[in-house]
């Protein structure tokens, strides 16, 4: 089993770890449940969606919906743009991350 963990994918991704994310995932963890939720500006990050208890993908993968969507964005990121929908932060971690509601345009 531990040789399969060794030369998956996964092992790669935790070795290379570079942000904490204990902040991220609290952000995470008190987003709207009933809404969607997309990493913005990064890739998947399985540990991240683990500590939050939530699966968390990039934008990309999850699609746009016609409602609004939640985003999560790494510090340094830059403020989301998503097409047909206006973005507004909710809430932010003293370490930068920071959560952000799209909803379409009115």
């Amino acid at each position: 089993g531990l040789l399969l963990l060794f030369n998956g994918p996964l092992w790669h991704w935790e070795l290379n770890e570079q942000r904490p994310i204990a902040a991220a995932a609290e952000l995470a963890r008190s987003a709207d449940p009933e809404l969607s939720i997309a990493l913005w500006s990064q890739s998947e990050r399985p540990s991240l969606s683990w500590q939050s208890q939530r699966r968390l993908q990039p934008l990309s993968k999850l699609g746009l919906s016609a409602g609004p969507v939640q985003l999560l964005s790494p510090p340094e990121a830059p403020i989301p743009e998503v097409a047909g929908q206006q973005c507004r932060q909710q809430r932010s971690s003293e370490d930068g991350w920071s959560l952000w509601l799209c909803a379409p345009n009115p």
